[in-house]
């Protein structure tokens, strides 16, 4: 009888000793040490390089150390670009800063993917031209692209004489450089051209007329010595003192 209560007594204690290891267990698994923590909660876990709570010099938001070409772009580290590369030439640069006629954040200053800036007078990625405007009919069109009838190169362009287009500045283009034809070389129509040197000749032909008129009222002047108010004006245009 004795036995059998010495041996009810160590029974209750071997079920209360496990009880006790079954709740300390159950509150803080073994697992639990592995588990991987949260990200932006100041405490650097398994997994985190770092953890400041979001961007900062020292760190990112994603519990990553800043690092030029992660693709991760902090602003607060320095970076204006960060396309995940080292490469020059696509808009950010190897130093992951904004390359010159491009533009790595949106209208409201949201990071993007780097696009060049047509109009802005540089040619960069894969403008063909760059004037300076996103006019159409110059030679480079709005989307920077180079205009049918037109040769440009970088910021100026110019129109193709002889190319049978007709664009620009051009009179005419008769798809040749010949002359005698219509259309000259310049691009000018033969009856301006006409019409331009028939004014030339006709002022030649009024100087000398206009030169004896003067030599004239110059020959009465002396004569009468008559000097008005309007001939010393007109003395004055002709530098006669």
């Amino acid at each position: 009888m004795l036995n059998d209560w010495a041996g009810l007594v160590e029974a209750r204690v071997m079920i209360r000793a496990f009880v006790v290891v079954l709740s300390v267990g159950l509150a803080h698994p073994a697992w639990a040490d592995d588990a991987p923590g949260v990200c932006g909660d100041g405490v650097v876990d398994s997994g985190e390089q770092c953890d400041e709570g979001g961007d900062t010099a020292t760190c990112n938001a994603n519990c990553t150390l800043p690092t030029c070409g992660d693709g991760y772009l902090n602003l607060v580290a320095g970076e204006e670009c960060d396309d995940g590369n080292h490469a020059t030439g696509d808009g950010c640069t190897a130093t992951c800063h904004v390359e010159s006629g491009y533009s790595c954040v949106d209208a409201v200053g949201l990071p993007i993917d780097c696009v060049t800036i047509c109009g802005d007078g540089i040619v960069a990625g894969a403008e063909a031209c760059d004037d300076g405007n996103t006019r159409d009919g110059d030679g480079c069109s709005a989307t920077c692209g180079v205009e049918v009838g037109w040769l440009c190169s970088g910021t100026a362009c110019a129109a193709i004489c002889g190319d049978g287009i007709q664009v620009g500045g051009e009179e005419c283009d008769d798809g040749n450089s010949q002359t005698g034809d219509g259309c000259t070389p310049r691009l000018e129509r033969d009856d301006v051209r006409r019409r331009h040197r028939g004014r030339q000749r006709a002022v030649r032909r009024r100087q000398p007329a206009l030169g004896r008129r003067l030599l004239g009222e110059l020959h009465d002047r002396a004569s009468t010595g008559v000097r008005d108010a309007g001939m010393r004006d007109r003395d004055a245009s002709f530098g006669i003192r």
